[in-house]
């Protein structure tokens, strides 16, 4: 009995699977051998946050910020500036709340788990029926919102090109404009040419 109670506290090594459900959201607090503690909080985006604390002249910043990934069953950490940014990877051993690490390197330690990450069901927003039947909204005379925006940005600059070959713009507007024609002047006499011909 006594067997089997040693057995089942053994630490277990967790996987890549494990990894992913225990490490986003979640905070540890990392041994020193100052005995203090570095606490660390990894984000469900793959960030990752530090504070040195007593360490801060061992690591080179109070404060540092990082990139967490899995591969495989390791934990890869990579700062932005401790441990001179590069990549660590390490397996993990899990009893209770204490978690112990290993690295490739040969170095170890281990840490205790402050705040267990926190399932949330994240949902994209859905189209609603309405927005995805009607399509793009046209005002009274057959330019949508976005195409008024480009037209006045068209007038703007002198060009009435775009508003011709324009599928949106209403055809009696390019009717209107295209059958204008300047009056012709009174009997007898001419414009003159310094003069513009009213409108």
């Amino acid at each position: 009995m006594a067997c089997a109670s040693a057995h089942a506290a053994e630490p277990v090594a967790l996987s890549g699977e494990n990894l992913k459900q225990m490490v986003p959201g979640s905070a540890i607090a990392i041994d020193t051998p100052l005995n203090s503690v570095v606490p660390i909080r990894f984000t469900a985006d793959g960030l990752m946050t530090g504070e040195a604390g007593s360490l801060a002249s061992y690591l080179g910043a109070e404060r540092d910020r990082g990139r967490w990934w899995i591969a495989g069953d390791q934990l890869c950490l990579k700062w932005f500036r401790w441990f001179d940014a590069k990549e660590r990877c390490m397996v993990l051993h899990r009893e209770g709340n204490r978690v112990q690490w290993a690295e490739g390197s040969g170095e170890s330690g281990t840490a205790t788990i402050t705040e267990a990450p926190k399932t949330v069901v994240a949902s994209a927003p859905a189209l609603t029926a309405r927005s995805h039947a009607s399509g793009p909204s046209l005002s009274r005379d057959g330019v949508t919102p976005q195409n008024r925006s480009q037209f006045s940005r068209t007038l703007m600059s002198g060009s009435r090109s775009h508003l011709d070959a324009n599928p949106h713009v209403a055809p009696t507007r390019r009717a209107q404009r295209s059958s204008w024609s300047p009056p012709a002047p009174p009997s007898g006499r001419r414009w003159p040419a310094s003069r513009p011909r009213p409108r």
